[in-house]
């Protein structure tokens, strides 16, 4: 799960992510991608440029992306999530009783 915002807190200038170097990670991503706040568009599109089918990504709202990789229906044995602060908080905040705990 990768989450995107342009507030204040996280910085209006999102750019950085044609920067970021996602490929180790690609390797070892398991569709569907979960792509997700308020510039999760343009992070699901980062993707496509760094290989991903657009099949393989879902664009979903920040409290959906949580539910969905929690779901038991979702495939792979682990996740990552990678966040920006406010993401985090919100992720955090909706989070509280999901999951094993573990």
């Amino acid at each position: 799960m990768m989450a995107l915002n342009d507030l204040p807190a996280d910085g209006r200038d999102i750019s950085w992510i044609w920067e970021a170097d996602l490929d180790p990670l690609m390797h070892r991503a398991i569709p569907p991608v979960i792509c997700s706040g308020l510039r999760g568009g343009k992070v699901a599109l980062y993707l496509k440029y760094c290989g991903l089918k657009e099949e393989d990504i879902a664009l979903v709202p920040l409290g959906k992306g949580l539910d969905l990789l929690l779901s038991p229906s979702y495939p792979g044995e682990e996740s990552y999530i990678i966040l920006q602060l406010y993401c985090a908080q919100k992720v955090k905040a909706s989070s509280a009783g999901k999951g094993s705990g573990s």
